[in-house]
């Protein structure tokens, strides 16, 4: 009986240079990065994604306001004073914790050695996650007190 061994061997390597780019390549672009001027590395990849969020942010509460003018001239004033504190707030809110993430990043990419950077993953993953996730809770806490308020 023969056996073809090529998906074997496919897996096999597959698994040696997973483990090889992981362990020896991966540290060595990361190196270069962080030799080559990372405040420009930074600039670039964070400016796109926080015009997106601003933007996003904008058309949604800019849509939310003019819904409520269409329904209530009666509160109008209170609920315009309201919406714009709270934009301010969450646009604040969403600037410190870019911020947070930046500096931590920041601290993680000056560290050079080789066993931090599984370190680094975990923390990139955990600060995205807590970020996201009081992000989160301020649109909760939005909706929230906008349904108290409008009641």
């Amino acid at each position: 009986m023969n056996f073809d061994f090529t998906l074997i061997n496919e897996f096999i390597s597959f698994i040696i240079f997973f483990y090889f780019s992981s362990f020896y390549i991966f540290p060595i672009i990361l190196n270069i990065i962080n030799d080559n001027n990372i405040n420009n590395f930074k600039n670039k990849s964070f400016i796109k994604f926080n015009q997106t969020i601003e933007n996003k942010l904008n058309n949604y509460l800019i849509k939310k306001e003019i819904l409520i003018k269409k329904n209530n001239n009666f509160f109008i004033k209170n609920i315009n004073n309201f919406f714009l504190k709270k934009k301010q707030d969450f646009l604040n809110f969403i600037i410190l914790e870019k911020k947070n993430i930046l500096n931590k990043i920041s601290i993680i990419f000056k560290l050079k050695k080789e066993y931090l950077i599984k370190n680094f993953f975990f923390n990139l993953k955990l600060s995205i996650i807590k970020s996201f996730n009081n992000i989160y809770n301020e649109i909760l806490n939005y909706n929230n007190e906008f349904i108290i308020n409008y009641e």
